[in-house]
């Protein structure tokens, strides 16, 4: 039997729902995208900042120009743009001209 005074006909209380409703402030977003296919750009989201910084070290030396974005809300926040390309010339060409 149920005592409570404010709904007396009501036998069962509903129970708060336990889930935790915090966003994923970490998540990592990646995206690259190659000058031979611009129109399928790679997209990565991940936790790890280790796997992030790995994938855009591969992805760079692949000659990628990369997006990395952080989970801000509900949207995402550009943190660093690379441009594999460009780094990818500048290790061909040397830069010390004597």
């Amino acid at each position: 039997m149920n005592r409570s005074t404010k709904h007396p006909g009501r036998t069962h209380r509903r129970k708060a729902d336990g889930r935790e409703r915090t966003r994923n402030v970490t998540a990592w977003r990646i995206t690259a995208s190659w000058d031979s296919r611009p129109d399928r750009p790679a997209v990565r989201t991940t936790s790890d900042r280790k796997a992030r910084d790995r994938m855009v070290r591969q992805w760079a030396a692949d000659g990628a120009y990369l997006i990395v974005e952080v989970a801000d809300g509900f949207g995402w926040r550009t943190v660093r743009e690379v441009n594999g390309a460009a780094q990818l010339l500048a290790v061909q060409s040397p830069s010390d001209q004597r």
